[in-house]
C-alpha cells in the first residue's frame, strides 16, 4: 500500500508486534510505589478487526488465524512475516545462541548443581565438626 492510498474500511490489519501483557493484578502489583519495571516483551502476532473495534493477540499466525478467520475484508499486512520479524528484533539470532549453548553444554545446570551440593555435603559430612 503506498502512502496515498486510502485504507478500506473495515479491514484486517495483522502482523508481528513485540507486546508487554499485564493483567490488572499483575500491574497493580508491578506499579505499586511507584515502581516502574522494565517491561517484558514478547513477540505476539496481532490482530486488529476495524469492524469489530477489536485487537488480539496470538502465539502464532496460525492460532490467529483459527481464532479470527478472515472473512470478505482487505487484509493489510504490517509486516513481511516471522522471518524478517524475528530477523529485525533478534530473535533469529537469541534463538541460535540459546541453541548453541544448550549443544556446547555438557550437562544441565540443574544436574551440575546437583553435583556440586552432593560434593558439598560429602565434603561436610567427612570434615571433622567445625572445620571445613
Amino acid at each position: 500500500m503506498d502512502g496515498n492510498a486510502k485504507m478500506p474500511f473495515p479491514s484486517r490489519i495483522e502482523g508481528w508486534l513485540n507486546v508487554w501483557v499485564l493483567d490488572k493484578p499483575e500491574e497493580t502489583v508491578l506499579f505499586e510505589n511507584g515502581n516502574i519495571p522494565a517491561p517484558k516483551f514478547e513477540p505476539a502476532f496481532c490482530v486488529l478487526l476495524q469492524e469489530q473495534h477489536n485487537l488480539t493477540m496470538h502465539r502464532t499466525e496460525k492460532i490467529a488465524e483459527e481464532r479470527c478467520p478472515s472473512s470478505n475484508v482487505p487484509v493489510l499486512r504490517l509486516d513481511e512475516g516471522k522471518a524478517e520479524f524475528d530477523l529485525r528484533w533478534g530473535y533469529e539470532a537469541l534463538e541460535s545462541i540459546r541453541e548453541n549453548s544448550l549443544s556446547q553444554t555438557p550437562k544441565s545446570s540443574e544436574s551440575f548443581l546437583r553435583e556440586k551440593s552432593q560434593t558439598i555435603a560429602t565434603s561436610h559430612a567427612l570434615s571433622p565438626k567445625g572445620k571445613l
